[in-house]
């Protein structure tokens, strides 16, 4: 519910920006095995093996793997893209 409400609020916030010619979109990210999300999980090595075995690409996310959809919004490669939201999670949000 919560990425549904993340894709509906990015594509609201387009078209009112958009009169300013300002592009608004979202990245959504997957699990990522962090600092924080190891101390959450009892074993957040299994936790982070259960994720990859869920995915369509077998392999760990990583914050690069965010920054790198975010660094495409921000570059001159999408400037005619607006009003998107991006899953970046090795495809678990179809799978």
């Amino acid at each position: 519910a919560l990425k549904g409400a993340d894709n509906q609020h990015a594509r609201r916030l387009a078209m009112k920006m958009g009169r300013d010619d300002i592009n608004v979109n979202a990245v959504c990210p997957g699990s990522i095995l962090t600092s924080m999300a190891d101390a959450f999980f009892e074993d957040g090595e299994a936790w982070q093996q259960r994720m990859i075995e869920r995915r369509a690409l077998k392999h760990e996310l990583t914050p690069d793997d965010i920054g790198n959809a975010v660094l495409f919004f921000a570059l001159p490669l999408s400037d005619m893209v607006t009003g998107q939201s991006l899953n970046v999670d090795g495809g678990l949000f179809f799978n």
